[in-house]
């Protein structure tokens, strides 16, 4: 029976092995939604970057480059970390690099699995369907909040582990069954549960609302964001 963990931040990454685990990146507000949106509505390639200095020396080399920081998008970028931005048709095709306070971060922490998707609400069938498909050991792991845990990426690890839990995945930690737990009561309307987290409200504040709902929604974006060769290109089911 293959088993699914859940590391509830970046900080925790140590306590467990990657090496022959398929790690989904999850970061709900927002880089993971913007990733999966952006793929969806026909972006060729996201390059995540973790630092700004690296995302400025590939805009440099003539790239798209979105840069965002404590929930703004940085100046001197041509896009920030919305999901709703990366839906525009002139980036049909596009190559575009990405960095942003916590997801693509989280995600360069990964680079020992076996394999590195994204997970997000939008499309998270489309992740369930990509795991069981691989059957491998799976472990989340979420971005939260610079290193702190957060309530929406939790919600989502909740939410992947109760449905791979219904395709004969173990329940591996604690961590998951907490998840699992939250999950339950929050999966009737997700968005107004999350209304009280800290990170809800942070980005609140920036008028970000449309976004907010956007990434609370789910199976949007049915694609499986994949990591491979520096950039995350579109698996499609």
């Amino acid at each position: 029976m293959k088993k699914i963990e859940t590391c509830l931040s970046p900080m925790l990454l140590p306590v467990y092995a990657l090496n022959q685990k398929i790690a989904v990146v999850v970061d709900v507000f927002r880089a993971t939604s913007t990733i999966a949106a952006g793929l969806h509505a026909g972006v060729a390639a996201i390059l995540p970057v973790a630092t700004i200095a690296e995302a400025q020396a590939h805009q440099a080399q003539g790239y798209l480059a979105a840069a965002e920081r404590n929930g703004q998008t940085v100046a001197g970028f041509d896009l920030g970390n919305s999901p709703l931005a990366f839906l525009n048709e002139n980036l049909r095709q596009k190559t575009i690099v990405l960095t942003t306070t916590n997801g693509t971060k989280c995600l360069n922490e990964c680079l020992g699995a076996q394999e590195i998707i994204c997970g997000s609400f939008v499309n998270l069938q489309a992740c369930v369907n990509y795991l069981h498909q691989k059957n491998c050991d799976v472990i989340i792991v979420c971005a939260g909040w610079k290193d702190s845990p957060s309530l929406e990426d939790t919600l989502f690890a909740g939410a992947l582990v109760q449905k791979m839990a219904e395709k004969n995945y173990e329940i591996a930690d604690d961590a998951s069954l907490m998840a699992a737990n939250i999950y339950e009561q929050a999966k009737g309307n997700i968005t107004e549960y999350l209304k009280n987290s800290s990170h809800y409200k942070r980005l609140q504040q920036h008028g970000t609302d449309a976004d907010l709902v956007y990434c609370t929604s789910y199976n949007t974006a049915p694609v499986v964001p994949i990591y491979t060769q520096n950039k995350l290109i579109t698996h499609i089911f």
